[in-house]
């Protein structure tokens, strides 16, 4: 067995996900909605406020004070935080209300080896039917990533880094694999912005993004997959040296 093929071991458990207990309360800003249905608006909005920090790991959301920044009934609000419960995002506590998740050390040591699994197959299975347009639209991503690693613009790597990612999975066309990987990246992201304070260089996760790339131009499935296995592994190992700092 491989360094890599042992790495990406994963245990059952890191399915259920049981963020620690925090004590901090944060209000938010409101705005008027768009025109979109109540629900799936607070949804979306909320969201943002979590992947960007805005609402921290460990904040807690009060419904009534949503309801009025948003010039609404709490109804939609409950309903929108029943949606972030189910992608991980908020956890409900009995008789306390409704938190952002915290991610702790634990949990990062499982879930980055699980995506690796997840993540390194969707590559696999896009590389086995990725099209010239499909390449020309990577390669365009791609370049957004030589350019945020030639500025070290880190919050603008976070996201082009996701969207390459998401785009690449989505050639291969497997709607399961795409939204449990999708569910898990939102979680990753709650310590994505914190993990960009640091000063470990994105010249290293650049050279895995080329190697990925270069894959895909051979079309060579097998190597794309230990790619992108050795990519999210290599996040794994520097977001625990941080979580554990």
């Amino acid at each position: 067995m491989t360094q890599l093929q042992r790495e990406c071991r994963v245990p059952w458990r890191a399915w259920k996900m049981v963020p620690p207990l925090s004590r901090s309360c944060v209000l938010l800003r409101g705005g008027s909605l768009a025109s979109n249905p109540l629900f799936e608006e607070i949804v979306r909005r909320l969201r943002e406020r979590i992947l960007s920090s805005q609402l921290p790991p460990g904040a807690w959301i009060d419904e009534k004070v949503v309801a009025q920044e948003y010039g609404t009934s709490r109804t939609p609000v409950r309903e929108a935080l029943k949606q972030l419960a189910g992608e991980g995002l908020v956890v409900y506590e009995l008789r306390r209300g409704c938190r952002v998740v915290e991610v702790a050390l634990p949990e990062l040591e499982e879930l980055f080896p699980l995506l690796a699994l997840l993540e390194g197959q969707a590559a696999y299975e896009a590389a086995l039917h990725i099209k010239p347009k499909d390449l020309s639209d990577l390669d365009t991503l791609h370049e957004q990533l030589e350019s945020c690693t030639a500025h070290q613009d880190r919050v603008g790597w976070l996201a082009a880094d996701d969207e390459f990612h998401c785009t690449l999975y989505e050639l291969g066309d497997n709607r399961c694999l795409l939204r449990i990987i999708r569910d898990l990246r939102k979680v990753i992201r709650l310590v994505g912005y914190q993990f960009l304070l640091l000063d470990s260089g994105l010249q290293q996760p650049l050279e895995e993004h080329r190697g990925i790339m270069a894959a895909l131009r051979r079309q060579d499935a097998a190597r794309v997959r230990e790619c992108v296995r050795a990519h999210l592994l290599t996040c794994g190992r520097e977001k625990r040296t941080w979580a554990a700092d």
